[in-house]
């Protein structure tokens, strides 16, 4: 079921600004708030505070041959905020079996 909700961490330059008690994910689109705090309580064995969630959408991408315009639409996804409680912190070393193939 973890495997289901959490897709993979995300790791860009904003997550690492609030690196400590908030960590973001990439998340299947049809988990709600209360999936992806239980999936990380579980997965991780940590206190969650709270869940923020954002649907991103994607721009489309043109490519441009001798021939003609390809149009490219990437897939949209969802991404977790997550607060932990004070004293927790996650540990990714230890736990490395993110479902890369569905982002």
């Amino acid at each position: 079921m973890v495997n289901d909700v959490i897709i993979r961490p995300i790791s860009s330059d904003k997550s690492i600004e609030y690196r400590g008690q908030v960590y973001m994910f990439i998340v299947n689109k049809n988990s709600n708030k209360l999936d992806i705090k239980n999936a990380v309580e579980k997965f991780f064995k940590v206190l969650v505070k709270s869940v923020n969630v954002i649907n991103c959408t994607t721009k489309k991408k043109s490519i441009y041959t001798k021939k003609k315009t390809i149009e490219k639409l990437p897939k949209n996804y969802k991404k977790a905020i997550v607060y932990l409680r004070i004293g927790s912190n996650l540990d990714f070393s230890a736990s490395n079996n993110f479902n890369t193939s569905n982002v």
